[in-house]
């Protein structure tokens, strides 16, 4: 099974799983991964020595011309003495982003070598020489001809590579030798960022160390800031969105606190390892923070490490609150010249003195919420401006509270927002806390890309949010208690609203609604577990969000039973789901039906017993009516005009589908064009001296016109009649042709009709 570089193998990143067996691909190359315990005695010249979560995989002669990334050849990458090495995907496409950037400056480079196996030499710098062995160390030098500064390789390396460490818990290492600049990430033994000069001669220690942080500020801000003339600045006391009845409300309230012990979730907080903003950091100064035994970190003047133990509080927020505050510094100091934002609060946890934090039960405790103000100008009508800016950088939530700012932000799953667009809105995806994942994690056999085909929503706050005509965010979520999460396929609420609306269209005025209850929506697997076996055909369906049980509801006349019910999805819901390459499943029940979302190649109707199939058919007839009714439905072949009676009065006569097909008007039809003629109005006749007179002339029209046909190979059966049937036929009152006179115009009229008809023909393709 092959393993894509996705969210997936982030994930795995995350986790340091490694798969023995499995591929995983680099560029567009899969490699197997290789069980170190396989190599047997020769396993430790093989180990991964500073824990970095490397693979270990193996090369061919084939492998060998292939890319690790666009720039990186396997063969250049590896020892030359094994065809076993380490290598990381992070690591890998940090460095590609290294030559890429380079590349752009007309600085090309080359690899003096990367990974090395236990027993090779190197450079007798050990912190080089270990993360070789790791294979998230490499050394890189201009290629020859190209003259350029070594420091510059430092400068892009740091401007691309933290923020991409960042994600996975790691930190950035450079080495600037005599003659190449040593590149690694760290691994979990070394939680700290690592700068160093040895050999090369422009530069010192502590000068290195100030390039540095001043290098990961610019990678930071190497983004165009958002244009934000159309957004209007929040008076004191006034909030965004306007009206916003509370913070809550908007972006959904606390859920679990994070704290460091729940390492699942507080790995998805992301800190920001810049100095462009300045932070009060009231925790450093206490004996501890978040457990007893875990010392603080001092993170005011810069950050520490990225380490799990070495992230600082106040620097810490969720992925989406990090999307709006790194914007939002840039803006700020290019908007309000000489200052820059201040946090007073982001994450919040325990400290010594403060057992429940500083914002106990807030949005703090999931880093959805950050309180501001300025470091300098730190007036109202500044942060007026600051609001202003925020919304324009994507916050949800913002609140000008006269001297500081509070900016909240929804749930979102991963790093960037996915949202899924239903008709009336959209909704965002999001992970529950790890302690109640069990809740809604999916069947044991879907791989984690599946995942994104199922995503999670959350409901909080949402129960009357608009999803579609007549359906909203609570007839679909779960009722049970504590169950804040959901699934919900668009096509779902899509089919629902569709057999609502066509149920009440023909209502008159004083009609009363024909009403579809949604007894079942999404359900969690607890409440699975107390509801189908596994053998049960509604068995993870709901759970999927792909599935709803619906009646009509109580009042509704006895024409409307389950059967009918039925027969409306597939009519209604067999074109939406087939936009998917999906079909519809029912499952026919005493007093209501199951609609889900199934492979064509499924079962596609199941009821509970043999008495409920209408019409004294079998289920076989019944499963092979209903199936012929879903193709037509498919095909937009089953008509359902919002107006019978217009539809028919307005009918439109269909082109004739073959020459052998006579058309029938319908009655309605044929009795509005049977209207009697006024006495005194013209009868049109056949053999007036009009149309003696003229015969010759329409002979000749058809004869022409038929000769073209011919030549055009057009010819077919009773083609002749209907062209003499059209351009033959003769119809007037005019009874004495001697009244009439042939003018000039007449004859240019004539000439002028048989070029357009001779263009027509000319023009055809067969």
């Amino acid at each position: 099974m092959e393993l894509k570089i996705t969210w997936r193998i982030i994930y795995l990143w995350l986790c340091f799983v490694t798969i023995y067996g499995e591929t995983i691909t680099f560029d567009t190359t899969p490699i197997e991964i290789v069980d170190p315990v396989t190599l047997g005695a020769d396993a430790s010249n093989f180990q991964d020595p500073k824990d970095t979560g490397s693979y270990l995989l193996k090369s061919t002669n084939e492998l060998d011309q292939a890319t690790l990334s666009l720039n990186i050849q396997i063969q250049n990458f590896r020892s030359v003495s094994s065809v076993y090495f380490r290598a990381h995907p992070v690591f890998i496409s940090c460095i590609q982003n290294v030559i890429t950037s380079l590349r752009k400056q007309n600085l090309k480079v080359q690899i003096v070598s990367a990974y090395k196996t236990a027993i090779e030499s190197g450079t007798g710098i050990q912190i080089v020489d270990d993360y070789a062995k790791s294979g998230c160390g490499i050394r890189l030098k201009y290629q020859n001809g190209v003259s350029g500064d070594l420091l510059d390789i430092a400068k892009a390396a740091l401007k691309v590579c933290p923020e991409k460490f960042e994600k996975i818990q790691r930190d950035i290492g450079i080495v600037l030798l005599t003659d190449s600049v040593h590149i690694h990430m760290t691994g979990r033994s070394d939680p700290v960022p690592y700068f160093s000069v040895s050999g090369y001669s422009g530069i010192t220690n502590a000068a290195f160390q100030t390039l540095a942080i001043t290098q990961i500020n610019e990678g930071l801000d190497s983004f165009t800031s958002p244009n934000c003339s159309l957004y209007n600045g929040i008076d004191s006391g006034g909030v965004y969105p306007p009206g916003a009845v509370s913070i809550d409300a908007v972006v959904g309230a606390l859920d679990e606190p994070i704290t460091r012990s729940l390492t699942e979730d507080f790995k998805k907080l992301v800190q920001y390892i810049g100095t462009n903003i300045d932070f009060t950091d009231s925790e450093s100064s206490a004996a501890w923070c978040g457990e007893v035994g875990i010392a603080c970190v001092d993170c005011k003047a810069k950050y520490v490490g990225n380490g799990l133990n070495k992230r600082c509080a106040d620097r810490l927020m969720s992925a989406r609150m990090y999307n709006v505050i790194k914007p939002l510094q840039k803006l700020v100091r290019e908007n309000i010249i000489g200052d820059k934002l201040k946090v007073l609060e982001s994450w919040d946890e325990p400290y010594d003195g403060k057992p429940n934090g500083d914002s106990p039960n807030s949005l703090h405790m999931e880093g959805r919420a950050i309180t501001l103000q300025l470091s300098v100008t730190n007036t109202p009508n500044n942060l007026k401006l600051v609001s202003k800016l925020a919304v324009c950088a994507g916050a949800d939530y913002v609140a000008h509270n006269n001297d500081h700012l509070t900016i909240a932000v929804k749930k979102m799953s991963g790093y960037e927002e996915q949202s899924v667009k239903f008709p009336k809105t959209e909704l965002i995806a999001v992970d529950p806390p790890s302690n109640k994942k069990s809740e809604y994690s999916l069947p044991v056999v879907f791989t984690s890309e599946d995942a994104n085909e199922f995503p999670l929503f959350d409901s909080d706050n949402k129960g009357e949010l608009i999803l579609a005509d007549n359906a909203t965010v609570r007839m679909f979520m779960s009722d049970e208690e504590g169950i804040r999460y959901f699934r919900l396929s668009p096509r779902i609420v899509q089919c629902y609203s569709a057999l609502v609306y066509h149920e009440n269209k023909r209502n008159k005025e004083n009609d009363p609604d024909i009403n579809i209850e949604v007894i079942r929506g999404y359900v969690s697997n607890s409440e699975q577990a107390g509801l189908f076996e596994d053998s049960d055909k509604r068995y993870n369906t709901h759970t999927l969000g792909v599935a709803m049980q619906i009646k009509y509801s109580a009042g509704s006349p006895d024409s409307h039973t389950p059967a009918r019910l039925a027969q409306r999805v597939i009519d209604k819901c067999s074109p939406i789901f087939n936009e998917d390459d999906e079909r519809v499943g029912i499952g026919l029940y005493s007093n209501s039906i199951f609609v889900d979302i199934r492979s064509p190649d499924d079962d596609l109707i199941w009821v509970e017993k043999n008495e409920l199939i209408p019409g004294g058919m079998t289920l076989e007839q019944y499963s092979d009516h209903m199936y012929k009714r879903a193709e037509l439905a498919i095909q937009n072949r089953i008509i359902d005009p919002d107006d019978f009676d217009e539809a028919c009065n307005l009918a439109i006569v269909p082109m004739i589908q073959s020459f052998d097909y006579t058309y029938k008007l319908p009655e309605v039809v044929l009795r509005k064009r049977k209207r009697r003629a006024a006495s005194n109005k013209c009868v049109p006749k056949s053999d007036t001296d009009f149309c003696l007179a003229t015969t010759k002339h329409r002979e000749a029209e058809v004869n022409e016109i038929w000769k073209e046909m011919n030549r055009k190979h057009l010819y077919a059966k009773d083609m002749r009649t209907a062209l003499e049937g059209c351009f033959g036929a003769c119809g007037t009152c005019l009874e004495d042709i001697s009244k009439r006179s042939v003018t000039d115009e007449d004859n240019t009229k004539e000439k002028l009709l048989m070029n357009r008809i001779n263009y027509a023909f000319s023009h055809m393709e067969l």
